[in-house]
């Protein structure tokens, strides 16, 4: 990543940010059942570890019920893994993916992003991590999406994705023109403290296209000019 000015960043982040600034200790529990992964959880005991370990749990708990019902097909296979893509200081980000055949034409997977807030505990549609020119006007309903983290196609959201696509040499121009050809895109958020980034996928296309949903990087240096929140900045820019 190129250097920031570090005079830049001062003035952005609060210095009870800086001060604040904490890398939780995590734990990879064994898998929950054959090549079903269970979610990493935060090795402290306070309340906000607590409330956040709590919430893995209830994920835990809907992918082994999710698994069961898979499974009941004669022919079926279903796994799970996941990523931590940031750990601290502002924010958890784990992102999940799933594979499955549960019957029908063709095997499947699925990815989501858990997000939480490591100052209060609670968790967080990453959507609200978009500098506010690419969110919706109207905001989404966070119980409702943040277990899939979808965010719907918002003209600047994908004309942004389609731009950082292009600059990418290993972008098939078939790619290009599949995702121009959708009316609107949705897309899969995420903070990556390897990339210092904001990634942006696209999500749901249909079974051809899935190919095409690679995901491209938003650095900091642009989230920077778009005015993106500075708790986002100081956990990307380390």
């Amino acid at each position: 990543m190129r250097r920031l000015s570090a005079a830049l960043l001062a003035c952005l982040i609060p210095l009870p940010l800086q001060a604040d600034a904490v890398h939780p200790t995590l734990m990879f529990p064994q898998n929950l059942a054959p090549e079903l992964q269970g979610l990493p959880r935060l090795a402290g005991d306070d309340a906000i570890e607590r409330k956040i370990n709590a919430s893995l749990q209830t994920e835990d708990k809907a992918l082994l019920s999710s698994r069961q019902d898979c499974i009941k097909e004669p022919v079926s296979d279903f796994s799970s893994w996941s990523d931590v893509t940031l750990s601290g200081p502002e924010f958890l980000s784990i992102r999940l993916t799933i594979s499955y055949y549960c019957g029908g034409p063709h095997p499947d997977s699925a990815q989501s992003v858990l997000l939480f807030d490591l100052k209060t505990g609670d968790r967080l549609d990453p959507m609200t991590l978009l500098p506010h020119s690419l969110q919706p006007d109207t905001p989404s309903d966070s119980a409702s999406t943040a277990t899939d983290a979808a965010l719907a196609g918002i003209p600047a959201l994908t004309a942004l994705y389609l731009s950082r696509a292009t600059l990418d040499p290993s972008t098939d121009a078939d790619c290009l023109h599949s995702l121009a050809s959708y009316d609107h895109l949705s897309f899969l958020v995420w903070p990556d403290a390897k990339a210092h980034a904001l990634m942006l996928m696209p999500n749901g296309m249909a079974y051809v296209d899935t190919p095409c949903q690679n995901p491209v990087a938003i650095p900091v240096e642009l989230l920077l000019k778009l005015h993106a929140s500075p708790r986002l900045i100081l956990s990307l820019a380390r």
